[in-house]
């Protein structure tokens, strides 16, 4: 399954008719299955999900093993001819599944499906650095000097398929809008980037295979933050945040970073990947990739409120800050997606010389 396109195993079900019959919860050995897959499958099986689903009384129960397509296939398992004489030829097989069949690859197969990993590996990378690229330059001129952007991309490392149905408009609002009303945590006393995609002030356009929700002109002239998410219909995300907005002043030539907005713009990230990965059943880790960029490729400086107004570090200026990246596994929880913004608002401002306060704040 993990060489082809995933799969669901259930234990204690029959095929045909499909009955329910249960097993013993002693059965479900789940700590013993996982010593094998680890022991037994080469390369390493990551994300393979193991459930015991007991009935209200505890009488019964089934065990589940949820497969994910691996982007690392081919994967080949060690059989140990003492307990599998049947196999006792092969030192290892590469199975794949045709059908409700499982079948062994031959010599050609194995080829091939190597060279598919490496070209999904190559074109993924691809994919994922132009449309990073493409972001970043669609900002240059956008709000004037003195302005610095926060650039989150996320991608699947198994793109939704194109055969899937596509992302459609009420979908991606809503996406946005239960990350928006249903934050994970909240950061006081900065305001979320995500509310200002609520109140009439966001606007949903058609963009290239993506749905973009967008703070309007309105928002805009009212000097409130732009902030900018892109939903695309391969599971990919842009989260774009301006960080300089509604600072007491900006200095010329300098693209200032307000740190708050870092810390809280990476909490609202983590209730939209949740959103994201759950309405679209995205079946694949999330590469997610933080860039802070400056106007017209300015240096940068953080500034920090304090009681009695904003303290700015004009005098240790950053001339590039490197980009962050983490992954979010796949069935990510809030507890993943909470290490993964820790991760990349820790990893953006201690390239400042700060310290990252935002863990405290999660609850």
């Amino acid at each position: 399954m993990a060489n082809t396109r995933g799969g669901l195993i259930v234990y204690g079900v029959t095929d045909q008719p499909i009955t329910f019959k249960g097993i013993t919860e002693a059965d479900a050995n789940i700590n013993q299955y996982a010593q094998w897959v680890r022991n037994h499958v080469q390369p390493y099986l990551t994300s393979v999900g193991l459930y015991c689903l007991r009935s209200d009384d505890g009488s019964q129960a089934v065990l589940v093993v949820d497969v994910p397509a691996s982007e690392l296939a081919p994967h080949c398992v060690d059989f140990d001819p003492k307990t599998d004489r049947a196999k006792s030829q092969r030192a290892t097989v590469t199975p794949y599944r045709d059908g409700p069949h499982t079948a062994w690859m031959a010599e050609h197969q194995i080829a091939r499906a190597y060279a598919d990993r490496l070209n999904r590996a190559a074109e993924w990378q691809e994919s994922f650095n132009e449309l990073r690229d493409w972001t970043i330059e669609s900002l240059d001129g956008r709000a004037g000097q003195g302005h610095a952007w926060l650039v989150v991309v996320a991608r699947p490392l198994r793109p939704i398929p194109r055969s899937a149905p596509r992302l459609d408009r009420e979908v991606a609002i809503r996406i946005v809008e239960d990350a928006r009303t249903k934050p994970v945590a909240t950061f006081e006393p900065v305001e979320r980037a995500l509310q200002l995609l609520g109140g009439g002030f966001a606007r949903t356009k058609v963009g290239l295979n993506a749905w973009v929700v967008t703070t309007d002109t309105t928002a805009s002239a009212q000097g409130l933050r732009d902030v900018t998410v892109e939903l695309h219909h391969d599971g990919s995300l842009v989260f774009v945040v301006n960080l300089s907005k509604q600072l007491d002043r900006l200095p010329p030539m300098v693209g200032t970073v307000n740190v708050g907005v870092v810390e809280q713009a990476c909490v609202d990230l983590e209730g939209l990947l949740l959103q994201a990965i759950r309405a679209e059943r995205i079946d694949s880790p999330m590469r997610v990739q933080a860039s802070v960029v400056s106007e017209r490729g300015f240096p940068l400086a953080w500034a920090r409120r304090t009681p009695i107004g904003f303290e700015h570090g004009d005098d240790s200026q950053v001339h590039r800050i490197r980009p962050v990246t983490v992954e979010v596994p796949v069935g990510a929880t809030e507890d993943n997606t909470r290490l993964a913004a820790a991760e990349l608002a820790g990893g953006v401002l201690n390239q400042f010389g700060m310290v990252c306060s935002l863990p405290r704040y999660i609850v």
